[in-house]
């Protein structure tokens, strides 16, 4: 004979299934909700990682060479040079233009011409002391150069300058893409059109407009074209400006 429950025991049971049925959806949600919260959290350290990627990357591309604290060093004695001027026999330069020497920062032409000024004086300075004499150009030769402009001739004729009695003519470089400077040289004492790029780029336009200079500017000064016999274009790869000026590269 089949036991029978009263009202009560089946309420009761009733009950208890709802109870276990209502854990059982509360125990999936706070699964579910574990598993959004442990997605939400591996993507924040994606991103995090994606962000300290970048970072890395970009200190390795413009300030491996400089320790944070070094870096911060140069940054308080450079931000403390803003209010001079500093001028030599060719250019001038102000303090605050000094800032585009820190990592990350562009270089502007009153730094570039300034350095090639002091590059000058250098040479010009001890003649016959073995150091290479040099004519070095303005940022603004290479914009009259690639416009095709005749003022190209301004900074030969200005002070009678033969550039073919030189060592070697240095000038600054600025390309668009993608925003950098570089150096380029004509060496006579190796002949060579030389350009200097530190990410190591190659620049065809930077031999052709050179070359197209020196042969327009020996027919122009000597009366017959430059005879390029021996002469070839050299791209030496990841070196900076500086090393075009040393006695050794040449």
């Amino acid at each position: 004979m089949g036991s029978s429950q009263s009202p009560a025991s089946k309420s009761k049971n009733r009950h208890q299934r709802q109870q276990k049925l209502k854990l059982s959806h509360t125990e999936e949600q706070a699964a579910l909700q574990k598993q959004k919260d442990a997605g939400k959290s591996a993507a924040r350290r994606l991103r995090r990682m994606a962000r300290n990627s970048a970072e890395v990357a970009r200190r390795s591309t413009y300030s491996h060479s400089l320790a944070p604290e070094c870096e911060s060093q140069v940054g308080r004695v450079v931000r403390r040079l803003e209010s001079l001027l500093i001028k030599t026999a060719h250019a001038q330069v102000k303090g605050s233009d000094l800032t585009g020497l820190l990592p990350t920062q562009c270089l502007n032409d009153e730094v570039m011409d300034f350095f090639g000024s002091l590059i000058l004086a250098r040479s010009s300075s001890r003649p016959g002391s073995g150091i290479l004499n040099v004519l070095v150009l303005s940022v603004f030769f290479w914009k009259a150069l690639i416009d095709g402009s005749s003022k190209v001739n301004q900074w030969t004729d200005r002070e009678s300058v033969d550039i073919f009695s030189k060592d070697a003519i240095l000038l600054p470089v600025h390309h668009v893409s993608p925003p950098h400077w570089t150096a380029a040289s004509i060496n006579f004492r190796k002949k060579r059109v030389e350009s200097y790029d530190s990410l190591g780029n190659d620049h065809p336009q930077v031999y052709e407009l050179l070359r197209g200079y020196m042969d327009k500017e020996h027919l122009r000064k000597k009366g017959a074209p430059f005879n390029f016999t021996g002469w070839v274009n050299h791209t030496p790869g990841c070196e900076p400006f500086a090393v075009v000026i040393e006695e050794k590269e040449y």
